[in-house]
């Protein structure tokens, strides 16, 4: 190269982001991952021919910047059905989506989940949502996302059976204690999308965004252990100049790298186990919610139900995963409760993985977008500089890139 590449650490949606901006201004730049593989957080394995998701995942057609960096047609994405399954009292409630499921319009108002005055609600908060441009919910009132229901005239029951279970196994926290900002950005991007998975596993998105760029401007396996304004130092000892850096790890890592940044949030984690089944339990292509007073697990979904083609053997995959809490799943826990859901069947169901993700997202304490140069050469990319989302990752990659092309052609 004649001329110095930009420098990026991170091979995550932020740092893939970023290069796809400089790759198409015809700015060089390398890139480093430390692990074999492109992705980040955004993983899918292998496991005995059937596909797994590290966690359950999934991705909104809402997402529409990150969508524009795709070949959408080749991800080959299937939605669930807008709404969930809601388990409970021991019973089954079924809330659909009324604008996307008119048919059951009927069944959801007068569904045990909450009172007629709290569907109203949902749809009156769903409409305001549309109306509402994305960055406007960044100067609204924040707050945290329970006392923001609360003010919003919800009524306890339907927060403790639909929007605690719902928003838990997104948020990766029991409490509801997320920025109120963020909470309503996505729930506009749940109410304007679709959520979805590909074909081939949420890691066909990294893999996706990644084709277009020169293999020869990406090193994997590579760890950076210092960063300058001009120079990239890796852990072999290697120095490479660079023009600028743009550092798009994780917020731990990005603090290890750049000592002035202020301490990274905490960390949200999540649990997943999944199970294979000869028996289908459920034809459902909606979510499960776990809304119980006592239970083993948070959600539950069925991902052959949208691609049979990820398992091997034409079976069912089962997911059930829930917030991290420092201790190890019990796999028969459970079974047992999964039994009182789907009958003796359950029996026969076989593990197939379990995954443990300490650090899955940071938690979102208040929703603003930080300054991406943090120091004069050195910008940095995530999804801890504005909200905990792929959306959130990929953006701040974009901003970055354009950034520093703009910089470089002025």
């Amino acid at each position: 190269m004649s001329q110095k590449p930009v420098g990026i650490v991170g091979g995550g949606l932020a740092g893939l982001a970023c290069a796809r901006v400089l790759h198409e201004h015809n700015i060089p730049f390398l890139l480093f991952e430390a692990s074999d593989t492109l992705g980040g957080r955004v993983k899918s394995e292998h496991v005995d021919g059937n596909i797994l998701d590290v966690g359950f995942q999934i991705f909104l057609t809402s997402y529409r910047q990150t969508l524009d960096l795709m070949n959408v047609s080749s991800l080959q994405l299937k939605a669930y059905d807008a709404g969930a399954i809601v388990r409970a009292r021991d019973r089954f409630h079924d809330l659909s989506d009324p604008f996307r499921h008119p048919s059951k319009i009927f069944s959801t108002l007068t569904s045990s989940v909450g009172n007629l005055g709290d569907k109203f609600l949902v749809l009156k908060q769903r409409m305001e949502m549309q109306e509402t441009s994305p960055h406007e919910f960044f100067s609204r009132p924040e707050e945290t996302t329970f006392d923001h229901l609360q003010k919003k005239g919800f009524s306890s029951a339907f927060i403790e059976e639909f929007y605690r279970p719902f928003f838990r196994s997104i948020f990766l926290e029991e409490n509801l204690f997320t920025s109120s900002r963020y909470f309503q950005w996505l729930l506009q991007k749940f109410s304007t999308g679709l959520a979805c998975v590909p074909r081939k596993g949420m890691a066909q998105i990294p893999r996706e965004i990644a084709k277009p760029l020169p293999t020869s401007s990406i090193r994997l396996k590579t760890e950076v252990k210092a960063v300058s304004p001009d120079e990239i130092v890796l852990k072999s000892g290697e120095k490479i100049s660079v023009q600028k850096v743009v550092v798009a790890t994780d917020q731990d890592a990005a603090r290890k790298l750049v000592p002035v940044l202020p301490a990274p949030e905490e960390w949200n984690g999540t649990q997943c186990l999944y199970f294979e089944s000869d028996v289908r339990p459920s034809w459902e292509k909606k979510i499960f919610l776990n809304a119980e007073y006592v239970r083993s697990f948070d959600v539950l979904t069925i991902p052959t139900n949208l691609h049979p083609e990820q398992s091997n053997q034409g079976s069912s995959i089962i997911c059930v995963s829930r917030i991290f809490d420092g201790h190890e799943f019990n796999p028969d826990h459970v079974l047992d409760e999964l039994h009182s859901w789907f009958g003796a069947e359950v029996k026969m169901w076989r593990p197939l993985q379990s995954y443990t993700v300490p650090k899955a997202l940071p938690y979102v304490s208040t929703f603003h977008k930080k300054p991406l140069e943090i120091q004069k050469g050195i910008f940095l990319c995530g999804d801890h500089m504005s909200h905990s989302s792929i959306e959130g990752a990929v953006e701040s990659g974009l901003e970055v890139g354009q950034q520093i092309a703009s910089s470089l052609k002025s």
